[in-house]
């Protein structure tokens, strides 16, 4: 029996493939990688979009010229250096993220905070004694020394963060608003890490009637986000700014600096020491130990206030930071006065376990 092409019972058979499974799966995962890819570099980009203003800029021109020129520049690294290196507890740190850290690192959802908020009122009358400090959480201080007034590290934002919906989150609101804080004769920026200088809050005091004196490089920050220039002082250790009759001593810190992956210690960190006529103020920034701290209690001391940072011993970090031991160390060696009822009082910030304000 013969079929024709055009006979309707005559089926052809099903093409079988011949590429090996191997292939198939292959060309299969690369497809899920290639999306799953383009997803992240998608999410990057938004993320990257989102911070971009936040995490500030670099330096250049002329700013960049005299960070180059500074004793503390780094033109191999093209970076500033501690004189003593920072050694950081890397696996410390991972063993810690792994583990889930300490149950104390931060205060459970049912703990309310003991916050004692702070009564705008209280400004319009001077210190009896000529100084008074007002600790307004993480690195804020509101110091009134001999009838100025000085502002450290301020963080009103709700995060220490790039972004406003990620990152170490606060605590407690700000004891008093921005908006009800005095009037200021400066502000003291120590080094821009995130938790110590705070975009949103800036853009909020941009238009202020004050002077931001910052470390080396971090003005370029400030001024891109609608600081006039004129109002950033930018200062390298031992540099002295005379506001009124107080001179705000720039200082040395142990420490390091950067708002992302790309400009680690770009810009300075610092400490400041404020000398006025009749009282002295010690504020250390973010630091270690390091020898010449000795020197800075010797050659602007001794203080009536000392305001050292501590961090908690669970906290793996910088040789020389952690441990509640530390500030005393540091406080004896910046040469503070012995406590008395009026101004002798050696205080320690950043008492709070973690990053949060």
């Amino acid at each position: 029996m013969s079929t024709t092409l055009e006979d309707p019972l005559v089926l052809s058979a099903p093409q079988v493939s011949t590429r090996p499974r191997w292939k198939v799966w292959g060309r299969r995962i690369a497809i899920v990688v290639g999306v799953l890819l383009a997803l992240f570099i998608v999410i990057a980009i938004v993320l990257i979009a989102i911070a971009w203003e936040a995490m500030g800029t670099a330096p250049e021109g002329e700013r960049l010229e005299r960070m180059q020129a500074s004793p503390q520049w780094d033109a191999d690294a093209e970076a500033f250096e501690n004189p003593l290196p920072l050694w950081n507890d890397t696996w410390g740190g991972l063993w810690q993220f792994v583990a889930g850290g300490s149950d104390d690192a931060s205060p459970d959802e049912e703990t309310e905070l003991p916050v004692i908020d702070v009564d705008p009122e209280m400004f319009d009358t001077a210190p009896a004694t000529g100084l008074r400090i007002t600790w307004l959480g993480h690195s804020i201080m509101l110091m009134e020394i001999d009838g100025h007034r000085f502002l450290t590290d301020p963080v009103f934002g709700p995060r220490a963060s790039p972004f406003s919906f990620i990152g170490p989150e606060r605590w407690y609101a700000p004891p008093i608003a921005l908006d009800d804080l005095p009037e200021l004769d400066a502000v003291l920026i120590s080094h821009d890490h995130y938790d110590h200088l705070d975009h949103p809050t800036i853009v909020e005091m941009a238009d202020w009637d004050t002077t931001f004196i910052v470390p080396l490089g971090v003005g370029a920050h400030l001024e891109y986000w609608g600081v006039p220039a004129e109002r950033i002082v930018e200062v390298d250790w031992g540099d002295v700014t005379r506001i009124g009759d107080v001179d705000v001593h720039c200082t040395q810190a142990r420490h390091a600096s950067g708002r992302h992956a790309f400009d680690q210690n770009r810009t300075l960190w610092a400490g400041y020491a404020l000398l006025g006529p009749e009282h002295r103020v010690y504020f250390s920034g973010d630091t270690g130990m390091f020898p010449e701290l000795a020197e800075i209690g010797a050659e602007l001391g001794p203080f009536d206030v000392t305001m050292v940072e501590v961090a908690p011993t669970t906290e793996p970090g910088p040789t020389g930071t952690r441990g509640p031991s530390m500030p005393y160390r540091r406080t004896r060696c910046s040469a503070a006065r012995p406590s008395s009822p009026s101004t002798g009082v050696s205080s320690i910030w950043r008492c709070t376990a973690g990053p949060n304000p």
